[in-house]
């Protein structure tokens, strides 16, 4: 009888470890990880949660685009990556531009990454963009927000319809409104 003790005790450490395995794989552990049903898809199929993630794409055109996460939940069968405590780094033309995000869903068929609660990108130069949600498109490389404020060197702006392309380092925003701080003014020297 002494034997069975342990063989049972081990049977059910397999089995625990066994159901957190598939708990973790098949997205019903509820311990934090983005889901995709944070935004609003249905997601078929199984999924990895993961900790920690550092990921690097490289795109068609050469350009790399890396994510680092607290936490992501991969999406197997529909290539979507969720995720939580998000910076992403984007090539520019003169420089890196990083944005960071509390959350983003990537559908990485489209290379689209969705930013459903904003964030914040800086780029080369001391621009950056607040936004209240964001789109980026990473075949043409840019990002598209409904409102944003702008800022730069000696330059602050608020407006809508931001497209900021990192291809060929510009900005564009419509019915913006701002003001010019001439402290920080960027002159150029002749």
């Amino acid at each position: 009888m002494r034997r069975a003790a342990p063989l049972v005790f081990a049977g059910v450490v397999l089995a625990v470890i066994a159901l957190g395995i598939l708990a973790a794989i098949d997205g019903r552990d509820r311990g934090g990880a983005p889901r995709r049903e944070v935004f609003r898809e249905k997601v078929e199929g199984p999924s990895l949660v993961l900790q920690g993630v550092d990921f690097r794409e490289i795109r068609p055109d050469g350009a790399t685009v890396r994510l680092q996460s607290e936490r992501a939940s991969y999406a197997i069968l529909d290539h979507g990556l969720s995720a939580r405590g998000v910076t992403v780094v984007l090539p520019g033309t003169r420089g890196e531009i990083v944005l960071n995000a509390p959350l983003a869903a990537w559908d990485m068929d489209a290379g689209i990454v969705r930013l459903p609660e904003g964030g914040r990108a800086e780029g080369a130069g001391g621009w950056s963009a607040t936004v209240p949600d964001a789109r980026l498109d990473l075949p043409a490389r840019r990002m598209t927000a409904t409102d944003a404020i702008l800022s730069g060197p000696g330059l602050e702006l608020e407006g809508r319809d931001l497209v900021w392309s990192w291809k060929d380092g510009t900005m564009t925003m419509d019915a913006a409104r701002g003001r010019v701080l001439p402290g920080k003014v960027v002159r150029r020297h002749a």
